[in-house]
């Protein structure tokens, strides 16, 4: 179940970036330097975490299978030296972009502003998803793509 559950995971991340970019215009005038930070963070983020959750997803699955590969996933060895800043970078950068982005929303009232406290809610939890534990982790990526179904909601009923 691993490959398929990382592939609707990437998917989603792709689609959040168009979400992002839907979020920011319907705000645009609104969020100031602050959102728009929080924008650009969250785009850089969620890109990152794109290229973390495909080689976690597909790389790291298949060097678990071979006995003469598993050592790569040793985290003192070179591979796992080499892409571990990634990693933190990608996940700092969603959280930090993410919990911007939902002041921001919070605080222009274009969209609804829980939608807001709930990303500042689960944006640190998805970030920081490799030091939660496996139920943390799950209740934020619920809140988190609940709260974007949410948002996605809003700007379809809202149109103009």
């Amino acid at each position: 179940m691993w490959t398929p559950v990382y592939a609707v995971f990437l998917l989603v991340l792709v689609l959040y970036l168009f979400s992002l970019m839907g979020l920011f215009s319907k705000q645009m005038g609104k969020i100031g330097y602050l959102g728009a930070i929080g924008f650009v963070l969250a785009i850089a983020g969620t890109a990152l975490l794109i290229g973390a959750g495909a080689f976690d997803g597909f790389v790291t699955p298949a060097l678990a299978a071979s006995s003469s590969t598993v050592g790569l996933l040793s985290l003192d060895s070179a591979l796992m030296t080499a892409v571990l800043p990634l990693f933190m970078v990608a996940g700092i950068t969603f959280l930090i972009g993410n919990v911007l982005f939902g002041l921001a929303i919070f605080l222009a009232k274009v969209l609804p502003k829980w939608t807001g406290v709930l990303l500042i809610i689960s944006a640190p939890i998805l970030g920081l998803s490799p030091l939660m534990p496996a139920e943390a982790r799950m209740a934020g990526s619920v809140v988190f793509g609940l709260t974007n179904i949410w948002l996605g909601w809003v700007l379809l009923k809202n149109k103009q």
